[in-house]
């Protein structure tokens, strides 16, 4: 997928996403209103940006091999 659309921020009950090789350059705005997001998995992707309140979450990244790096 290309891009991600704002209104993911609907799908509150998401717990994983993974994105990885898709031709991604940022994630939306709303996505740190995914609550229950616990682990989000970025690999080979060439995300340019995160969203400013990201940092305020507990959602997890997926680096290569598999480990999860809590923000």
């Amino acid at each position: 997928i290309p891009e991600i659309p704002e209104s993911i921020s609907f799908c509150k009950a998401l717990q994983i996403a993974d994105f990885s090789g898709n031709p991604l350059t940022r994630l939306p705005e709303s996505f740190p209103e995914l609550q229950n997001l616990t682990c989000l998995s970025v690999n080979d992707i060439s995300l340019q940006s995160l969203p400013e309140n990201i940092g305020k979450t507990d959602i997890g990244l997926k680096l290569p091999g598999g480990s999860c790096l809590t923000t």
